[in-house]
This record gives structure tokens, sequence and C-alpha cells, in this order.
């Protein structure tokens, strides 16, 4: 009986640490909120100024939004009343309502891969890993994370605007 409690709990460690932090706050109930459309869209625009974006591509033509909070969070909100989603024939705009004095809200976002995307953010982080068809990033001071697979044959401009001096590469 105690060994089979040890394994139990040894696998659940290692399974935690295997699937990384994020995954790991999912296990121990932080608040999380997903939803998934089934529907196709051409365009997606994203709108996040209270935490983390990080979004995926994938070959489904499904979208899916997983939005967490921080694990420190000291008010847990509702977290469907702060992210809205408009669909407007083939685009969908998702939108997470909340300044800075409002608790982080940390969006993972599956899209499909043939899809324009345009992402806004705050201060934090903005990762998008995959190609679509067409992509625009902007953040007022949080870093962009750019993971293209090996096999991209794709041409990128980028242009950063800080403090009112463009740069361009």
């Amino acid at each position: 009986m105690i060994i089979r409690r040890t394994l139990s709990l040894l696998t659940f460690l290692i399974g935690a640490h295997l699937l990384g932090p994020s995954a790991f706050a999912f296990f121990i109930g932080d608040p999380v909120f997903q939803k998934t459309f089934s529907q196709k869209f051409d365009a997606i625009a994203i709108e996040n100024s209270s935490g983390r974006t990080e979004v995926q591509t994938w070959n489904s033509n499904r979208v899916r939004v997983t939005a967490s909070q921080h694990p420190n969070t000291t008010s847990p909100a509702n977290l469907d009343s702060r992210i809205s989603f408009l669909v407007q024939d083939s685009d969908l705009r998702i939108i997470v309502r909340g300044g800075r004095s409002d608790e982080p809200i940390d969006l993972l976002i599956f899209v499909p891969r043939q899809v324009n995307l345009g992402i806004k953010g705050d201060a934090d982080t903005i990762a998008v890993k995959g190609i679509t068809n067409a992509l625009s990033v902007e953040t007022e001071s949080g870093a962009i994370s750019l993971y293209l697979p090996r096999s991209a044959n794709t041409d990128l401009s980028l242009r950063s605007d800080i403090q009112g001096s463009q740069s361009s590469w």
C-alpha cells in the first residue's frame, strides 16, 4: 500500500516536471478558463494588456484559448468576465479587459497556420511559436519572442519604435 502511494506521487511529480511549470499550475487548481472555436477564421486579433500572451500554430482549423492567472494571485477574478470574444464574419477578436492594477491574465492560444494574426500587449512578453500567413506584434515595453521551425523559409521584416526612434532590420 505504501509503495503504491509513493509510486503514484512519484509519477505525478515526474509528469509535472516533464510538462513544465505552466502545466503544473493547472494541476494545483489555479483559476483556468478555456474556450474552443470550431469555425474557420481568416484573421485573429488578440489584445492582452494585463499578462503574458503565447500563441502556437497547429494543423487544426480550430482556435483554442486558455486563460490563467498567476499562482500568486491575491484575488482570483472570474476569468470569463474579463475576456471577450468578438466574431465578425471570418474574423475573431480576443480582448482581455483590465488595467495595470488588475491581476494579470496569461493567454495560451492555439491558432491555424493559415491565419492572419495580430497581437497587442503592454509590459508582458508576447511569444509566437510557428508560422502564420501574416503576423503583426505590438507591445509597449514587453519582450517579443518568435520561434520558427528549422524548415521555415520565410522573409522577415522587423521594426522597432523605441522612444520615438525607429530601427529596422
